[in-house]
């Protein structure tokens, strides 16, 4: 039996062909050892105590952002020994064994800690390493998006937020192929959406005299709402709040759209119900529909 990840994704290479090492010999052997090595030079155990560890004390909190940031360095230089964005010459299973922690921390740390790895001038490399990525439809697949993450890091390790979500890129809230596969996902499950809203977000609370019909249609309109407005995009007329210019709806049937919303919004995990940029037009597109009732 085969536990570790690293072990997994080189038996599999060995069993399915020679599709994510390099074909030549001495690159192989590079990449081979990165693989190895990526696992062994501690980057990940002091990434994630920068991230998880209470900034209760300045200097010990100092202390670990300079730890985190020598690792940093040390990852861009590796990213720059090779033509290309990639730690070798091609696509290997070096960027694999990096990708998810890499991506975890990029969403995590402006969040949690206020520090920036995207976009920071000091990692040009590992810039240009995210957006070669980004470029990978496999990965688009197997990420998570933004929200994803935080929400994960919250709910599993006590994290308190210290600053802003990010915003999202417009590339993935307005892609209709994204926006296809957020409606697509949401129209399949929507009996199974339902059924989780009504039971675990609260909304029975507002039946009257235990009516729960009433409720139930009204979280059935709202998502059917939604499906809709990810595939209109702003050319529907919502029917009514500040988007549709009408303030005529019914209390307690806008209340029932707004829990139902903001439920599915946070429910929603990439990619196990839909790839990363579909959850990121999903989620963009809740929040539009919940400012066209409130």
């Amino acid at each position: 039996m085969v536990y570790e990840s690293k072990d997994i994704l080189l038996a599999l290479e060995e069993k399915f062909g020679q599709t994510l090492l390099p074909e030549g010999p001495e690159e192989n052997a590079v990449a081979r050892e990165l693989v190895e090595y990526a696992q062994t030079n501690g980057f990940r155990d002091v990434a994630y105590q920068f991230l998880r560890q209470p900034p209760q004390d300045p200097n010990e909190f100092a202390s670990l952002q300079a730890e985190f940031e020598a690792k940093l360095e040390h990852l861009k230089q590796l990213l720059g020994k090779y033509p290309g964005p990639y730690f070798v010459s091609t696509f290997s299973l070096v960027d694999i064994m990096y990708s998810p922690h890499l991506d975890r921390l990029a969403a995590n740390l402006p969040v949690y800690r206020g520090y920036h790895l995207k976009g920071n001038p000091r990692y040009p490399g590992i810039n240009a390493w995210f957006e070669a990525l980004k470029q990978r439809p496999a990965y688009h697949r197997v990420k998570s998006d933004d929200i994803t993450n935080n929400l994960l890091l919250r709910r599993r390790w006590g994290a308190q937020p210290t600053g802003n979500l990010l915003p999202p890129d417009p590339a993935d809230t307005q892609a209709i192929q994204f926006r296809a596969e957020a409606a697509e996902r949401l129209s399949d499950n929507r009996e199974v959406a339902i059924a989780d809203i009504l039971k675990n977000s609260g909304v029975q609370a507002l039946a009257k005299d235990g009516d729960i019909a009433p409720i139930q249609e009204a979280v059935d309109f709202h998502l059917r709402l939604l499906a809709d407005y990810l595939i209109n995009g702003n050319e529907t007329a919502l029917p009514w709040g500040r988007v549709g210019g009408q303030d005529n709806a019914d209390p307690i049937i806008s209340a029932v759209g707004a829990i139902t919303l903001a439920y599915v919004r946070n429910r929603i995990c990439a990619p196990r119900d839909m790839s990363a940029g579909a959850a990121t037009a999903f989620r963009a597109a809740a929040d539009k529909v919940l400012a066209a009732i409130y």
